[in-house]
């Protein structure tokens, strides 16, 4: 019954994505956690000034702040495929897996850099996709990157997706353009140059250097003996690998707008495995970031699933093992 409600596009959905939103984060709502960032994590060029208007981590502001972001990420989540349609259908489901993934680890149930950064980087997704078959796409381009510029900004292991409006291009684009090439870097090159000047400026230039060594070098070892992320990532790379496999199976029933977008997908969630053995910093904070093509992904075995009471099962399964995770260990060190 779940599983046929989310697959729908009543905008009363939206409602139920809002409740679920805050059932998964009850516990953090009634008792705040503090987040412990790595060091530099809090100090990064723009996440700095959200992070010093709250003094104190563990208080309920923070929480209905952390909760408002996953839940206006997962509208966006919503809003990017019905503007595009790529899942074939306007469906509720991507959005309703993003919550589950995105909030099923208490520890992280705060508000993060990567919150606003996936939310930039959203917002560029649309971009992007809009230079199929446009002759505007320079502009969109340039803006995209801007986008994961100022992502960066925010959350520093961002920068590293530059190479999915690489490849978007060479996905989107009929004609090869060197100037598609180029765009890209001169967006991310120009909010860290004002960014570097501003520190210059005002004679903090080698803070800023040590900030981003901090980053990029500082081990976070979060994820070392969490037996519930690893549970919870073992289900998550079967059912991605399935749908991955899902999508393939209906390459050929697909518009070619469509087969383009979930490529692109793919690609995202690929380079999300790369930017996480690269930055010895990442730990399960860049789920806000590749929970995006993991939900759309996921979906598609359920979308279009026959509607018969195995899939009804296998969803209500897959869930329980995801947010109930916590509460019990199939794993354990």
């Amino acid at each position: 019954m779940l599983l046929q409600v989310l697959k729908s596009d009543r905008h009363s959905n939206i409602i139920l994505i809002l409740i679920a939103t805050i059932l998964l984060w009850g516990s953090a709502l009634l008792e705040p956690v503090a987040f412990y960032f790595y060091p530099g994590e809090s100090s990064m060029p723009l996440f700095h000034y959200i992070d010093n208007m709250f003094p104190e981590k563990a208080t309920l502001t923070v929480a209905i702040l952390g909760t408002l972001m996953t839940f206006i990420n997962a509208t966006l989540v919503y809003l990017l495929n019905s503007k595009y349609l790529f899942m074939k259908t306007r469906t509720y489901l991507p959005s309703f897996l993003y919550v589950v993934f995105t909030s099923s680890v208490r520890e992280y149930d705060t508000l993060l850099p990567s919150q606003f950064a996936a939310t930039l980087y959203i917002i560029g997704m649309f971009l992007i996709f809009r230079t199929y078959q446009s002759s505007r796409a320079i502009g969109d381009i340039f803006i995209a990157s801007i986008t994961i510029s100022l992502a960066s900004l925010l959350y520093l292991p961002s920068i590293l997706f530059l190479p999915i409006l690489w490849i978007s291009v060479f996905v989107l684009r009929q004609k090869f353009n060197w100037r598609h090439m180029v765009i890209p870097i001169v967006g991310i090159i120009i909010p860290w140059y004002i960014c570097g000047s501003i520190y210059y400026l005002n004679g903090h230039f080698y803070s800023l250097i040590n900030i981003l060594r901090l980053n990029t070098f500082s081990t976070n070892l979060f994820l070392s003996h969490d037996a519930v992320i690893y549970q919870q990532g073992i289900v998550v790379f079967f059912f991605v690998i399935w749908g991955i496999l899902s999508v393939m199976k209906r390459y050929g029933l697909k518009k070619e707008a469509s087969r383009k977008y979930l490529n692109i997908m793919i690609w995202t969630v690929l380079c999300s495995i790369g930017i996480y053995l690269l930055f010895a910093t990442c730990s399960y904070e860049l789920i806000t970031l590749a929970g995006i093509p993991l939900a759309y992904l996921t979906a598609h075995i359920f979308q279009f699933s026959k509607s018969n009471l195995w899939f009804n099962l296998l969803f209500i399964l897959f869930l329980t093992v995801i947010i109930g995770s916590p509460y019990f260990h199939l794993i354990t060190f």
